[in-house]
C-alpha cells in the first residue's frame, strides 16, 4: 500500500540501528570510532534491501526480515563449533 502511492518504507529495526549498535560496543569494550564505523554501514543494509525488494518483487519489511534471518543463520553457523565452556 505504501509502495503504491511512492512511499519508500523501511522498519525502524533496520534504520534505527545506530542505538543498539552502540550499546553493544560498550558491553564489548570497543570505542567510539568503531560504534560509528559499524552504523555508517545502515545506510548500504537500507539500500540493500531496497534493492533486494524492488528485485525479488517484495515488500521492504520482507525484504528486511529476509536480510535479517540470513544474518542471524550466518553468524549461527560461524559460531558452530566453538565451545562455550
Amino acid at each position: 500500500m505504501l509502495e503504491q502511492r511512492g512511499i519508500t518504507y523501511a522498519p525502524d529495526y533496520v534504520i534505527s540501528g545506530g542505538g543498539l549498535i552502540n550499546v553493544g560496543a560498550e558491553l564489548a569494550g570497543k570505542d567510539r570510532w568503531w560504534a560509528l564505523a559499524k552504523a555508517s554501514e545502515i545506510y548500504h543494509t537500507v539500500m540493500h534491501l531496497l534493492t533486494m525488494a524492488r528485485d525479488e518483487g517484495i515488500p521492504t519489511y520482507v525484504a528486511a526480515d529476509r536480510l535479517a534471518e540470513r544474518r542471524i543463520a550466518e553468524a549461527r553457523a560461524a559460531r558452530k563449533g566453538t565451545s562455550l565452556r
